[in-house]
């Protein structure tokens, strides 16, 4: 209901039409730098100078002062300890203790308490580090106010020392200033400077002034040129604000060697092209690593590199030797809801594969035994098995003993077991082959390779969905 106390500094911009806000719940205060007192506070009245704004109140001490004990504190939300208009100032930070910054005033470095740019809360442990960041040298005009004969050739006023050799902070007597309106520690070469002002009354501390001068056991106006208060406004800084751009530069597109490799159902291999399986997550940094997650060996690894398109893929690229029965994993097969050595028909949405038949069994079933599936001896079936799995002999040969030869019509190379190689018009033992590639070069004259069929290793009659 009472018109607030007015500001110590006038508003920058009022607005035209102001809505007051709720007022904030005291959990949700911020805690601040408060001139009033020389310490936290978590009143509405924050420096505008001062942009730091703390959670808490011991954080902001931190930032404050040295320790949490010699930090002066007013929590509004428990005013027993009020704040007073003239707190009573804690000793000043020793000389060791200061901190550097950059100081717009002298466009160099400092170890003052104002004038700090507001926008650079950067603060460095000696001048060397302050003048290698700010200024890319070691050394750089400064100003030290604990040795301030060690001033730029032109410096700033309110920087300036007032004697040619100042006595250090630590030293500095308190005594009332020329019209005894406040206490300073301003030095003065002979006592009575100041009217009517004897030795008595220099004062080791600001309190004791304070109490003795004016009677004021709370503290008193006072000046402190170890602290001084800035006069002027800071200039703007020297760095850009941090705020994104409004039309950023669109990135360059990705370079050759940056593209990550991955499967690519296209070329049932490895390629470094943008369409990338929405179901499959994987990528690799190198071809190798692809093929090797691929392919068990490089060799036979389908590759496809966009940066150098010679090698187009092909729809239907040449398949490799197959696999032997030692390395085939073992996977789950939805076909026998068992475990199978196959490579087809695994499920979509379980890549685990394993080394044997009993992990298998143990990871999908909980048993070292469950319907199984083994290519290289498939009389090993289970009682019901899906078309697609059975073999097509009672007793067929293991993959490694199987002959290649044509087919009935002499159009691809087989390894289909016949019982009588008669039961192909024509065909005598003579051709049959150990190899794929024998049977290729043999019966259709090629060396690259030709139309065959594989019971070892079926293809899937229908092409892949398109990722």
């Amino acid at each position: 209901d009472e018109t607030p106390v007015p500001t110590r500094t006038p508003t920058r911009n009022p607005t035209r039409n102001p809505v007051t806000p709720a007022p904030t719940t005291c959990e949700e205060r911020p805690w601040h730098y408060s001139v009033e007192i020389d310490g936290c506070a978590n009143t509405d009245d924050i420096d505008p100078n001062d942009e730091g704004a703390f959670e808490t109140v011991e954080d902001c001490c931190d930032a404050v002062s040295k320790t949490f004990d010699a930090c002066n504190i007013y929590d509004m939300c428990a005013p027993t300890n009020e704040p007073t208009s003239s707190p009573t100032t804690p000793s000043p930070t020793t000389c060791e203790e200061r901190p550097w910054h950059y100081s717009p005033d002298i466009n160099g470095c400092a170890n003052t308490d104002d004038n700090i740019d507001p926008d650079d809360d950067m603060a460095f442990d000696s001048l060397e580090e302050c003048c290698e960041a700010e200024f890319g040298s070691a050394t750089c005009d400064s100003y030290d106010m604990c040795a301030p004969t060690a001033s730029p050739t032109t410096l700033s006023p309110s920087l300036a020392p007032t004697t040619p050799s100042p006595t250090a902070c630590e030293e500095r007597k308190w005594h009332p200033n020329d019209d005894s309106t406040k206490c300073t520690n301003v030095e003065q070469s002979v006592s009575n400077d100041i009217p009517g002002m004897s030795s008595d009354e220099e004062y080791d501390t600001l309190q004791e002034c304070c109490e003795d001068i004016f009677d004021s056991g709370e503290g008193c106006e006072y000046e402190d040129v170890c602290n001084p208060v800035p006069d002027e406004t800071p200039v703007p800084t020297r760095t850009p604000t941090r705020n994104p751009t409004r039309n950023p530069v669109t990135p360059a597109p990705t370079t050759c060697e940056e593209r990550p490799w991955h499967y690519s159902v296209e070329i049932d291999g490895c390629a470094n092209t943008d369409d990338i399986d929405p179901n499959d997550e994987g990528a690799f940094e190198t071809v190798e690593d692809c093929c090797d997650a691929v392919s068990k060996t490089f060799d036979a690894c389908n590759i496809y590199d966009m940066c150098a398109p010679t090698n187009e893929p092909t729809s239907s690229p040449t398949t490799p030797s197959p696999t032997t029965c030692e390395e085939r994993p073992w996977h789950y097969s939805p076909d026998i809801n068992g475990c199978a050595n196959t490579d087809d028909n695994i499920d979509p949405d379980d890549d685990m594969a394993f080394d044997s038949l009993e992990e298998c069994c143990e990871a999908e079933f909980g048993s070292a035994t469950c319907d199984s599936y083994d290519m290289c001896a498939p009389t090993a079936s289970p009682t019901t098995l899906s078309p697609s799995l059975a073999p097509t002999t009672p007793s067929p040969t293991a993959c490694e003993e199987r002959k290649w030869h044509p087919n009935d019509d002499s159009t691809k190379c087989t390894n289909v077991e016949q019982s009588v190689s008669n039961d192909i018009p024509g065909m005598s033992s003579d051709e049959e082959y150990d190899t794929l590639q024998e049977c290729c070069e043999d019966i259709f004259d090629s060396g690259e390779g030709c139309e065959y069929e594989d019971v070892c290793n079926p293809v899937p009659d229908e092409t892949p969905v398109p990722t």
